[in-house]
């Protein structure tokens, strides 16, 4: 509903020199003027209801939205975390490759300073090793983003060293 009111008041007064005195005509006279409307739009077509409705599916949708964010940062917490298990398996394999590699190469220097073999597969024992010691640090730096990434994510210290497996209570509200 819509309501619009007007009031007015005005005085007038007639001078006698004016000419315009008759006679018995007050020489001063008052008008007050009060109007007003009211407007009121049928709801024919269910308008109101629809958009009462409508702002009902909206909140509710919101509210699945805040549930699917909640939902989100746990998958990512997760993936994040066997992105770290992964990780781990990946340096202490390739650890475990740079050791054997070098401890060939050893073997083979030896080999060669017994006269025991030539010089060429010292080089490639040598060139193996380097590749495996190369292999291991990037999966370590590897290691060191997805942890990183993790700890930020669940608000640990980047300080602190994530224990396997990892215990994280996740409270949303």
């Amino acid at each position: 509903p819509r309501v619009d009111g007007q009031v007015s008041y005005q005085s007038n007064r007639t001078s006698a020199e004016s000419g315009r005195n008759f006679p018995g005509m007050p020489r001063r006279f008052d008008t007050l003027t009060v109007g007003g409307q009211v407007n009121w739009e049928l709801d024919l077509w269910d308008k109101n209801k629809l958009n009462s409705e409508a702002a009902v599916g909206e909140a509710v949708a919101a509210g699945y939205s805040v549930e699917n964010a909640k939902v989100s940062l746990i998958a990512e917490v997760a993936r994040l975390w066997f992105a770290v298990q992964a990780a781990r398996i990946d340096a202490d394999c390739l650890s475990d490759e740079f050791k054997a590699r070098y401890r060939e190469m050893e073997i083979i220097e030896k080999a060669v300073k017994a006269g025991l073999l030539s010089t060429d597969p010292l080089s490639s024992a040598q060139l193996a090793a380097a590749q495996a010691k190369l292999d291991e640090s990037n999966a370590l730096r590897r290691l060191a983003g997805f942890e990183t990434a993790l700890k930020a994510l669940i608000g640990a210290p980047q300080s602190e060293k994530i224990s396997s497996p990892i215990l994280v209570d996740i409270k949303i509200k």
